[in-house]
């Protein structure tokens, strides 16, 4: 019922859904033009969206088999959806196709290495053949020999020096990042195609907020700026004024000529 009630004729017809297509099919609306809304993908967006990691890891595998030839059948017969008078012009992919080469990698290890408790378990049941003594030999050996020194072993334990008797584990080491522990946090990520960054003072704010489209979009402000050092370590860029009296990395002299050109900038 709904479906026949739509409109068959519009003013305008846009195709895709990407930030400029949305601006003139807002602004075609808003001067009261009938606007038909379309994109041949099954996301918003089109070169401008946004995913997460999961989808970020389909939607790359899906471009990677359409450069290989596998885009389906274009010449598809649809002439049972048209009507008398209309004609049906078809606008292949590859003609309005922007992102091209499209690889996906990861460069993280898949698994991570077996802990170090693990492998102390196994020389302790290793001798579980031999007799009871030399059974707790084999693992007094493993495990206090690498760890206790030798003066610690004959004297007494001091209850005030708690250094001496504390033995370092596998499980104080700080984890590293690996593929299953990236992708448990899939929802944590969020992989822009054309990353972007709008001027609080730009023309395209003004543009946003004349053709309305602002009232659909979702702006987020940025949250810091880094830079890699000589090392491959990430240092934060200070833009606020706690940021620039917080910071080891600029002398005082240097912080003054930073509070001022921020000052002079907003």
């Amino acid at each position: 019922m709904a479906q026949d009630a739509l409109p068959t004729e519009f003013d305008v017809i846009v195709l895709g859904t990407g930030l400029p297509e949305s601006i003139v099919a807002s602004a075609c609306a808003r001067s009261g033009l009938s606007v038909l809304h379309l994109d041949s993908n099954d996301y918003y967006g089109s070169t401008w969206a946004s995913f997460h990691l999961k989808s970020i890891g389909e939607w790359a595998d899906e471009q990677m088999k359409d450069s290989n030839g596998t885009d389906g059948n274009p010449t598809a017969d649809f002439s049972h959806h048209l009507l008398p008078g209309e004609r049906l012009e078809l606008v292949h992919p590859a003609r309005r196709k922007v992102i091209k080469n499209v690889q996906h990698s990861w460069h993280v290890e898949n698994a991570p290495q077996p802990p170090a408790a693990e492998v102390t378990e196994e020389k302790t049941t290793a001798t579980v053949g031999e007799p009871n003594d030399s059974v707790e030999q084999s693992s007094t050996a493993a495990v206090e020999s690498p760890t206790v020194p030798q003066e610690t072993q004959s004297a007494p334990t001091d209850a005030k020096d708690p250094q001496t008797t504390t033995v370092p584990s596998a499980e104080t080491a700080v984890p590293r990042w690996t593929r299953d522990r990236v992708e448990k946090d899939w929802r944590r990520f969020n992989l822009d195609l054309a990353p972007k960054v709008l001027r609080a003072r730009g023309p395209m704010v003004q543009i946003l907020c004349q053709s309305e489209v602002s009232r659909y979009a979702e702006f987020k402000c940025v949250d810091r700026f880094l830079c890699s050092g000589d090392h491959g370590n990430l240092h934060q860029v200070p833009c606020s004024r706690a940021e620039i009296f917080q910071t080891d990395a600029i002398g005082v002299m240097d912080k003054r000529r930073l509070m001022k050109f921020l000052t002079f900038a907003l």
